[in-house]
């Protein structure tokens, strides 16, 4: 990978200090080859340890990673500790340094949070990408700690995406807080992300707008209790479809998708586990040939599938369709 230029040290908006050694630190690792910069969020219960990440996931050699740690430590000074790690053997690690910037605004700590966060992290994520002519961004929200809150940071982090100029890779949702509202305009506003993963509460009567798409590249749903036939169709459209708890698709509805599958579609990575009552009214008429080489682990055990047939489309593409007491696995691989 060719060097990149250093950049020019810019002023920090929001501190006192013209600028912050983190551009020191990006000179030295010109040669790494940056690969995705993600954003996390995770809130302990006491507020005043509350932290916000900056992390960037690099490769070389094997794995490296450099995280930006932000905690206000009290109302006058916000600390920000620069953690580079690199992982040949599990123990070579160390850290690059640890600085206390004056705030300007000395408010309350969540205020302030709220108030400068997303202005915070558009400077410095500006600044790597250029550093690093990054072109994938990826964003995973942890977030434990109320509805209202949830909703805050993530409204926030669209806004952050939508200003900088890199193209969106992955956005991927854990909390345990995802009331209707915010699931439904999750999915509203994320229909032009390429990769969208959604972990969290199940909705059995949500129901997806059909006027927005769904991502292109790759969906996963951990509860996907509420996907409906017209749901499934939809999937076709995307190149890798991963869906889990599948419940209310009957089976009929499974023949029809698997007929459309048949015809040819982009969909040529599938794993979806839903529910199944007749196998032979799931398979119709598609021609099939049985496999019994293929295995699931369940419960810490490999076990074999005895019911399982693979289908083959005109361009060679094998989907394999099997049956595993009361669930139907679609699947085009053997893991």
């Amino acid at each position: 990978m060719e060097a990149v230029e250093p950049i020019s040290v810019k002023p920090f908006p929001l501190f006192s200090l013209p600028a912050i050694p983190f551009y020191d630190i990006l000179k030295e690792m010109r040669s790494v080859d940056v690969f995705a910069l993600t954003l996390t969020s995770k809130k302990s219960q006491n507020c005043l340890r509350k932290q916000m990440y900056l992390q960037m996931n690099v490769v070389k050699n094997r794995w490296a990673g450099m995280e930006l740690k932000y905690k206000k430590t009290d109302s006058k000074y916000l600390s920000i500790s620069v953690n580079s790690e690199y992982h040949p053997e599990p123990t070579n690690t160390w850290k690059v340094g640890k600085y206390r910037i004056p705030i300007k605004d000395g408010g309350d700590y969540i205020n302030f949070i709220w108030k400068h966060q997303i202005e915070t992290h558009q400077f410095l994520a500006q600044a790597i990408c250029e550093a690093f002519r990054i072109k994938n961004l990826s964003f995973h929200v942890e977030y434990e700690y109320g509805y209202e809150a949830t909703w805050k940071l993530f409204d926030n982090i669209l806004k952050f995406r939508n200003h900088l100029k890199v193209p969106i890779f992955q956005f991927k949702i854990t909390s345990l807080y995802l009331n209707m509202s915010i699931y439904s305009d999750m999915l509203d506003r994320l229909s032009d992300t390429p990769r969208l993963i959604i972990t969290g509460d199940s909705y059995q009567n949500f129901t997806y707008d059909h006027q927005r798409p769904y991502p292109k590249e790759y969906l996963e749903i951990d509860h996907a209790e509420w996907i409906r036939l017209k749901d499934l169709m939809l999937l076709l459209k995307c190149k890798q479809v991963r869906l889990h708890h599948v419940m209310y698709v009957t089976d009929r509805d499974w023949n029809t998708f698997l007929v459309k599958w048949m015809e040819g579609c982009k969909l040529v990575q599938i794993n979806i586990y839903g529910n199944v009552i007749d196998f032979d009214v799931i398979l119709g008429k598609i021609p099939r040939k049985p496999n019994k080489n293929f295995w699931i682990c369940r419960d810490n055990m490999d076990v074999q599938l005895e019911n399982c047939y693979e289908i083959e489309r005109e361009d060679g593409t094998k989907l394999y369709v099997a049956k595993d007491d009361h669930n139907l696995i679609l699947f085009n691989n053997k893991e």
